[in-house]
C-alpha cells in the first residue's frame, strides 16, 4: 500500500473518495483546475481521467513524472510487485517497469487484418471486438491502414489495441481500449511510456500540410485526414508535437470534443499556438459530440467552415465558459 503521506507529498492535498483505498488529486500532467486524478493507494494504480495519464505502479509514476524522487519510492513503499499487478493481470507479463526494453504490443495482440474469418466466429472475444469497431464506423480501410489489432481475447477482457508508429515506422507508443466496459476497470491501458515525449500516430502525418489536433485515438483515426490525437485535453510547449508544430508552421485545426471542457481546452491550446505565431483554426463539431461519432466527409465540410482564431475570439469564448 502506498504511504498517504508521500503522496500527498508529490501531489498535495487530496480527498477521500466512497471507494476503499480510492483518493483523488490534482494531475501534475494536465494540470487541470480540479482533483482528476484517481488513485487506489492499495493496487497503486494511477489514472487521470482527463489526459488519460496511467501507470499501475508507485515506481513508474514517480520514474515518469517525479524522477528525483526515485530514491523515495524504495523507502516509501508499502506492497510488492504482485500486488501493483493485481488489477491489470492480462499485461502482468508484457512490461517491467524497472528495467529498460524495447516498447512492443501486449504478448496476445492480433491484427484483425490478420484474423481469418473461422477464428472471428469460433472465438467469441474476437467477433465482439470486430462489432465494437463496426458500430463505432470503424471500416477495414481504418484497420489496415492502422494496423488496429485486439488482445485479452482468451482472459474474457478483449481489448482494441491502437499502435502509433514514429516517422521511422517503429512503434513509438499504443493505447487499448475495453470493448466491454466493467466498473472498477479503466476503459483505456496506455503503453507505459510518456506520451509527451512522442507523437501518436506520426507515421501517417505529413507536416508541410495542415494538421489537425483531436483529443483520442478513435477521433484522429475516423477523421483520416493529416489527425494528431493529444491523448487528451491538454498540450504543453514542451511536448514533442508542440515542438513540431512549431518547427514547421503549419495551420493548426483544432477538433476537440463538443464540449465545455473542450471549448475550454481549445480556447488554451489555441492562446499557446498564437503565442508562437501558429495559424490555428477552430472546427465547430455541433450536432456531433467528438470527432470519433463523425465520418471523414462530416469532418471535411466542417473543416471547410472552420473558424480562424484571434485574440477576440478567445474572448468571447471565454465569456461563454463563464455563462
Amino acid at each position: 500500500m502506498i504511504s498517504l503521506q508521500f503522496l500527498t507529498s508529490l501531489l498535495g492535498e487530496g480527498r477521500k473518495l466512497s471507494k476503499a483505498n480510492e483518493y483523488i488529486f490534482y494531475c501534475p500532467v494536465c494540470h487541470h483546475k480540479k482533483r482528476k486524478l484517481q488513485v487506489n493507494v492499495d493496487k497503486e494504480f494511477f489514472h487521470c481521467w482527463i489526459c488519460s495519464v496511467s501507470c499501475r505502479s508507485l515506481h513508474s509514476f514517480v520514474k515518469a513524472y517525479f524522477p528525483h524522487r526515485l530514491d523515495s519510492v524504495r523507502s516509501n513503499k508499502k506492497s510488492d510487485k504482485k500486488n501493483n499487478l493485481s488489477q491489470y493481470a492480462e499485461f502482468e507479463s508484457d512490461f517491467q517497469d524497472d528495467e529498460e526494453q524495447e516498447l512492443c504490443l501486449p504478448k496476445d495482440t492480433l491484427c484483425i487484418k490478420d484474423v481469418t474469418l473461422k477464428q472471428i466466429k469460433s472465438i467469441p472475444g474476437l467477433k465482439n471486438a470486430v462489432l465494437y469497431l463496426k458500430n463505432r464506423g470503424i471500416t477495414s480501410k481504418h484497420i489496415i491502414k492502422y494496423n488496429l489489432g485486439v488482445c485479452g481475447y482468451n482472459s474474457g477482457r478483449i481489448r482494441i489495441v491502437i499502435p502509433s508508429y514514429g516517422s521511422d515506422n517503429t512503434l513509438n507508443y499504443f493505447v487499448t481500449r475495453l470493448v466491454v466496459e466493467e466498473q472498477g476497470r479503466p476503459k483505456y491501458y496506455n503503453s507505459p511510456l510518456d506520451h509527451h515525449t512522442v507523437i501518436p500516430l506520426e507515421s501517417h502525418i505529413q507536416w508541410n500540410h495542415s494538421i489537425t489536433l483531436t483529443e483520442g485515438m478513435f477521433d484522429a483515426i475516423k477523421i483520416d485526414y493529416n489527425a494528431i490525437p493529444l491523448l487528451g485535453k491538454n498540450i504543453s510547449t514542451d511536448w514533442a508535437v508542440f515542438k513540431k508544430i512549431i518547427n514547421f508552421n503549419k495551420i493548426v485545426y483544432l477538433a476537440l470534443d463538443n464540449d465545455k471542457y473542450g471549448l475550454e481546452a481549445t480556447i488554451d491550446i489555441a492562446e499557446k499556438l498564437l503565442f508562437y505565431n501558429i495559424e490555428c483554426k477552430f472546427v465547430d463539431l455541433a450536432p456531433f459530440k467528438d470527432a470519433g461519432s463523425m465520418s471523414k466527409r462530416d469532418y471535411l465540410l466542417k473543416r471547410r467552415d472552420a473558424i480562424s482564431i484571434n485574440e477576440f475570439w478567445i474572448m468571447n469564448k471565454k465569456v461563454e465558459c463563464v455563462d
